[in-house]
């Protein structure tokens, strides 16, 4: 049941096996050539069904069956059991499933750019007008076409159409605004016949009158097209026309194309689209134009040449179907290494050489481009020479050429030749005269020389040259080229091997064609007589005038409910002509200037003929029926039509002549009664999120279009609804809708309203609710608390399960509101199966955090999906407990989970002493130590802040790890002054950092020596001592001895001067030793004869590497004073 790829078998039923039981005869007729294939499909069959102990082959000719069918039918019963052992199957080809074709030709006045939905699946985008789509394969049967406007969502046509299986079909979307239509054509792109096209035309243009078809000037080949129609196929000879619409019966053209060639082979379509102006309108929405369209192009061919010396048969497989099987190397009666060529439809193909022995190893590939109606030669030649391991081995590899063929008709007279290099030897060959001439260049190893046209009839005796040498390589037979036939010289191995082989033979046609001028009436007879040869095609066709189809008194009279009576008269010289009634809304004329021969223009009004068809194919045996003078009745029943006045018109075809038209005289009004509610037996049936609305059409006609109304009580899944909000969907003129994306945890109330267009009225049906189907899914996180350190990541695992083994959707995973955030806004790509991108109620993340899934889109599972989830907190995050909301949106069903997150922000402690003391001109070392907290493990910096002047400070080392200890060095200056100052050690790791309070006391040791009292008075003439007390005040902890040392002529005249350790008056000494807390005296003796004077005693005080001076002072007077108490201290 593999077909190849563009291979359609018709007639299967001439591919019979006769026998149902084993060991009876077999016969098989094929159409095809004679001889051609009998003897291998024979052996095939007998291979196939040993049983069957002979095989009678039958061959018979007809020439409408292409030779490749039988062809391929016999290659590919030759690989494969395509008729089974004991088995008869007379139809064999309905086991295969065949789909049809489609295509949509955009023909809707005003409409711009559409797209084309088949069963809800977009299939083709932005079509313009006037554009046609290529035919894509659709499976037999009934699918759904919705057209859009390129980039909307409401339908402009929403229609059920049914495709017939291995026939295409084109969509026809025609009209203008408000009033379009939707038109299955039935397309037969069947091949023409040699040196024939095909041409349809189909009338789309909605109010242009009817057509004729004519090349130029010539009378017209198509009469009287109405809007709306299609005509048949119609055989034309292959070459330039100029295509004109004509209005029918004038000349004047309403659209015409350009010179345009109908090539050979091929199917057209020429469509009449756009719009006719009316009397009140300026311009149409577009005019009428002709647009032609190449519907079918004839295959491209292939054949196979063998040509590998020391190989069996080889197969050539097309796309993986065989194409030709078992082809041997020879060229004798067993068979031929070259074969016929078989068709393949145009494109990309992709061919393979296969052995019998290994038919799932190709031994080379090749993908070939093939172009319409062209022939090709795909050559299989040696390869590569290689030596394996072990014993030498010769090793060919087959590598496939494609050779185009040009197999068009010689010119008369002539035969062409041409020589191909299919030969291991790389040395470049010739064809030649032998002993003459070179009849081609030199060809090359795997290269095929151009073609040589020779005179036919004319006896040839050809040979192979070295083209370097010109050395006889090979002679060909003598004989005779025929005239109309291309061959191929093709060199192979074998020393090396040479064949001629016929690539076409052309069979001569000659026409004769005889006009009898004004012929009189009667019956004429057609004789042929001369020769006539056997198997040999013979054409009579004898074309005459017949009388125009006429109507007459065509006039209808209204009845009751709707109806009416209609009458008319019909002369026809055709017994089968077909009536069809229509009733058109109007308009039922317009003008048009026609120019008459000469160019002489004139105003016409002429007839339209469109609208409704209401009886179409009307015909009666009865030999009245045609006669012109009975009158023919017929009831009407115009309960379909919207309510409004109609014409009423007829046509008669005869199927040879122009179709006669005309109008009833008299309109017949329609009118029904406005129901403003109705019964549309509307159902719901609920799908996976959806729910499929389906209903019965209005009663009444003048309903042209539904709108279907949708309500919830929350959002819809997706469109951003308000609560309680209502959907409307303008769903067309058709009966059902199915809505998607839907919630299914909600219930949906739906109801429709039928309007009608023209006068805006409203009938409401009944209301139906219901809920979607849904797809459940959980979502579980880790148990407990996530702790997690500032600036570091953490991954902790979430699982999706279903208990749907077959969940029908994907579940997305959102973090916080700024992902949702984002797919709303577009910034991220969205997501497949119309899944919810945002949650109906979402909390962001804290500031600080990011959550990162290892993916983002699931499909859960009975067993369980694991996802890792990356939880990142910044350095910013202050220690706490955290919830980090997560979402899951799918299946029309959200879930949530709040991942618990303990953060701890790395910190350091610094310690150390909270004060020193430093000593004038030394220095003290602190040990600074630094402690870790939460984990830190940064690198910490110290410094001293507010250090004064005069203080050296040093940190060693100046950075340390958390956990380690620094020294702080304090070194005193003489610019530091003593006192107490307050230091600060700090400490920063780039994110944190601590401080640590130092005191610091600046100390200075010494001694302060002081008189007490320090200045005394004595009376002249009085002779005795006065003494002084000297005492040391210790300064910071002053503990060393102090020296005091009264220096030599310190006495006061007339008295002497020392220094002892106890007040007794006596000689002193010059100097004494005290500590801080000891005193010493300064003694001075007055003589009688000391004068009246101020004596100063300077005592010197060294201890420690300081010097003081202490002074005591003695004024001797005159007279005696008054002494206070506090001259005495």
């Amino acid at each position: 049941n593999s077909l190849p790829a563009g291979v359609r078998y018709t007639e299967v039923s001439t591919y019979t096996v006769a026998s149902e039981l084993p060991g009876g005869p077999v016969s098989l007729t094929a159409l095809g050539q004679p001889g051609a294939w009998a003897a291998p499909l024979g052996q095939a069959l007998t291979d196939l069904a040993p049983q069957i102990v002979g095989a009678e082959i039958e061959a018979a000719s007809a020439a409408s069956q292409p030779l490749f069918l039988a062809n391929a039918f016999a290659s590919r019963a030759g690989v494969g059991p395509m008729i089974k052992p004991a088995v008869c199957s007379e139809n064999w080809a309905e086991d295969v499933t065949t789909p049809g074709r489609l295509r949509l030709v955009h023909a809707m006045a005003g409409v711009g750019p559409v797209n084309l939905a088949v069963d809800g699946v977009v299939i083709f985008t932005n079509i313009a007008y006037a554009a046609a789509t290529p035919y894509v394969s659709l499976a037999a049967g009934q699918h759904t076409l919705t057209i859009t406007l390129a980039g909307a969502t409401r339908p402009l046509l929403n229609q059920a159409v049914t495709l017939a299986g291995e026939t295409d079909h084109t969509a026809l979307a025609a009209g203008a605004t408000g009033a379009l239509s939707l038109t299955l054509l039935e397309d037969d792109n069947a091949r023409p016949a040699t040196g024939k096209a095909r041409l349809r035309v189909v009338h789309a243009a909605p109010n242009a009158p009817a057509v004729d078809v004519a090349n130029g000037e010539d009378l017209p080949f198509l009469f009287g097209l109405a809007a709306g129609d299609a005509s048949a196929y119609a055989p034309l000879d292959a070459g330039l026309y100029d295509l004109r619409l004509q209005l029918a019966g004038f000349k004047t053209a309403l659209a015409t194309l350009p010179p345009t060639t109908l090539a050979d082979g091929r199917v057209y379509t020429l469509f009449l689209i756009g719009q006719m102006a009316q009397a009140a309108e300026t311009a149409a929405p577009a005019a009428l134009q002709a647009v032609l369209s190449q519907d079918a192009a004839p295959p491209g061919r292939v054949r196979f040449i063998h040509a590998i010396q020391g190989y069996g048969a080889l197969s050539l497989l097309a796309d993986g179907v065989p194409l030709f099987a078992g082809v041997p190397y020879t060229i004798d009666a067993n068979g031929s290494a070259v074969t016929q060529y078989a068709e393949l439809p145009p494109g990309s193909h992709q061919f393979a050489v296969i052995t019998p022995t290994a038919p799932g190893s190709p031994l080379s590939t090749l993908t070939l481009d093939v172009a319409s109606d062209r022939d090709y030669s795909l050559v299989a030649t040696p390869g590569l020479l290689w030596e394996a391991t072990g014993p030498a081995v010769m090793a060919q590899q087959p590598a496939p050429i494609a050779q185009h063929d040009d197999n068009s008709l010689p010119a008369m007279g002539q035969a062409r030749v041409r020589l191909l290099h299919a030969w291991s030897d790389a040395r470049a060959i010739q064809l030649a005269i032998r002993n003459g001439v070179a009849l081609t260049p030199a060809v090359g190893q795997r290269q095929a020389s151009s073609y040589v046209s020779l005179a036919a009839g004319v006896v040839y005796n050809l040979e192979v040259r070295d083209a370097a040498t010109g050395a006889r390589l090979a002679l060909l037979l003598s004989g005779a080229l025929q005239e109309g036939v291309v061959y191929t010289v093709v060199v192979r191995d074998g020393n090396p091997r040479v064949d001629i082989v016929r690539d076409m033979v052309a069979q001569k046609t000659t026409q004769m064609q005889f006009e009898v001028d004004r012929p009189a009436r009667g019956e004429w007879k057609a004789a042929l007589t001369g020769n006539f040869g056997a198997d040999e095609q013979y054409l009579l066709s004898i074309t005459a005038s017949i009388p125009d189809t006429e109507l007459s008194n065509v006039a209808v009279t209204p009845g009751a409910n709707n109806s009416g009576q209609l009458g008319w008269k019909l002369f026809s010289a055709e017994a089968n002509t077909e009536v069809s009634i229509f009733a058109n809304p109007g308009p039922i004329e317009t003008t048009m200037v026609v120019t008459q021969t000469g160019g002489m223009t004139e105003t016409v009004t002429v007839p339209l003929y469109t609208g409704f068809a209401l009886v179409e194919g009307l015909t009666d045996p009865s030999p009245t029926w045609v006669d012109g003078t009975t009158t023919h009745l017929r009831t009407l029943d115009l309960n379909d039509l919207a309510s409004g006045v109609y014409h009423i018109w007829m046509q008669a075809d005869d199927g040879r002549t122009r179709p006669a038209r005309t109008y009833a005289a008299t309109p017949i009004t329609v009118s029904h009664p406005w129901l403003t509610t109705w019964n549309a037996h509307l159902t719901l049936h609920p799908g996976y999120r959806s729910l499929q609305a389906t209903w019965d059409r209005h009663p009444n006609p003048d309903v042209d279009r539904f709108v279907l109304k949708l309500q919830t009580q929350s959002a819809l899944a997706g469109q951003g609804l308000a609560p309680a909000a209502i959907q409307e969907v303008n769903v067309g003129d058709i009966s059902e809708y199915a809505f998607t994306g839907l919630n299914p945890e909600e219930t949906y109330t739906l109801w429709l309203e039928g309007v009608d267009s023209e006068t805006g009225r409203v009938s409401r049906s009944e209301s139906v609710s219901g809920a979607p189907d849904g797809a459940a899914f959980t979502l579980t996180g880790p148990a407990g608390v996530t702790t997690l350190r500032s600036g570091e990541t953490r991954t902790v695992a979430l699982t999706l399960a279903t208990s749907d083994p077959a969940y029908p959707d994907s579940v997305l995973l959102t973090a916080g509101c700024q992902s949702a955030a984002a797919l709303l806004a577009g910034e991220v790509t969205p997501r497949p199966h119309g899944m919810a991108v945002a949650p109906t109620a979402c909390q962001p993340l804290p500031d600080g955090f990011t959550v990162t899934f290892s993916q983002d889109v699931i499909t859960p599972t009975v067993a369980g999906v694991q996802v890792s989830a990356e939880i990142a907190a910044d350095a910013t995050v202050a220690d706490g407990l955290y919830a980090l909301p997560v979402q899951a949106n799918g299946g029309g069903v959200e879930r949530t989970l709040a991942l618990q997150v303990q953060a701890q922000q790395p910190a350091f402690q610094l310690s150390g002493p909270a004060g020193v003391v430093l000593n004038a001109n030394g220095a003290i070392p602190i040990g600074i130590g630094v402690t870790a907290i939460n984990g830190a493990a940064d690198l910490v910096e110290l410094t001293l802040l507010d250090a004064p002047a005069g203080l050296v400070w040093q940190f060693q080392p100046a950075s340390v790890l958390p956990g380690g200890q620094a020294t702080l060095m304090l070194t005193h200056t003489a610019q530091l002054p003593r006192g107490e100052y307050a230091l600060v050690v700090a400490g920063s790791d780039g994110r944190v950092s601590d401080e640590l309070a130092l005191a610091l006391s600046v100390r200075e040791p010494a001694f302060l020596p002081t008189t007490l009292p320090p200045l005394q008075y004595a009376l002249v003439g009085e002779a005795g001592p006065t003494v002084y007390e000297l005492r040391l005040t210790s300064q910071d902890g002053w503990n060393l001895p102090v020296t005091l040392t009264l220096p030599p002529a310190s006495a006061p005249p007339h008295g002497s001067a020392g220094l002892s350790l106890t007040p007794s008056p006596g000689p002193g000494q010059s100097s004494v030793t005290i500590t801080p807390t000891a005193r010493a005296f300064l003694i001075v003796t007055r003589g009688a004869q000391t004068p009246v004077g101020q004596y100063l005693f300077v005592v010197q005080a060294q201890g420690g590497g300081q010097t003081r001076q202490i002074e005591a002072a003695l004024h001797v007077i005159t007279e005696p004073h008054v002494y206070l108490p506090s001259m005495r201290r």
